[in-house]
């Protein structure tokens, strides 16, 4: 399969799926785990479109290209700066307040459609203090569904991931 454009993908079963009406077969279990887990992350934001204080699913495809399967998300551009460089200065108490607000409402409407984001930090979230200010939760990588629920899944991140952007680990940023 050489395609750079995109291209259909249909999951057929555990472990193979069709690409443009051609049939693959994926032996390695990680592989086809991750290309799992990635179409959950864009089914999930595909439930969450146009919820305030989220970011928002542009498009998803597939593009086939020489060997490789590439799975592409695209996102709508949100305004701000990642809040883990922000913290590098002192924030007034209204940003401070604002933040917390906004996101405060992004995990209710997280809890409203039961999903749980799992991986909340300052490196996933964007804040501009233009205007009235403005927070979004980014990075929907490890969100899943409640358990039980369709798109539920069992990876979990590991502790020295999750410590990334925060005072006890290192920041992968700036």
């Amino acid at each position: 399969v050489s395609y750079t454009a995109k291209v259909p993908v249909t999951y057929l079963d555990d472990t193979s799926l069709s690409v443009d009406g051609m049939v693959l077969s994926l032996e390695d279990e990680k592989q086809m785990r991750a290309l799992r887990h990635s179409v959950m992350e864009q089914e999930l934001l595909k439930e969450l479109q146009g919820a305030a204080h989220i970011v928002q699913l542009s498009d998803s495809y597939f593009v086939a290209h020489k060997r490789w399967l590439c799975n592409i998300s695209e996102m709508s551009r949100a305004p701000g700066q990642c809040l883990s460089t922000m913290l590098r200065s002192p924030l007034n108490h209204y940003n401070i307040g604002k933040i917390l607000y906004d996101l405060t409402n992004a995990l209710s409407t997280l809890e409203d459609n039961g999903i749980v984001h799992r991986d909340v930090k300052p490196l996933n979230v964007l804040y501009s203090a233009q205007g009235k200010g403005i927070a979004t939760l980014l990075d929907f990588g490890f969100a899943c569904k409640e358990e039980g629920a369709p798109f539920f899944s069992p990876i979990t991140p590991d502790r020295e991931y999750l410590l990334q952007g925060t005072s006890e680990g290192r920041s992968y940023v700036g």
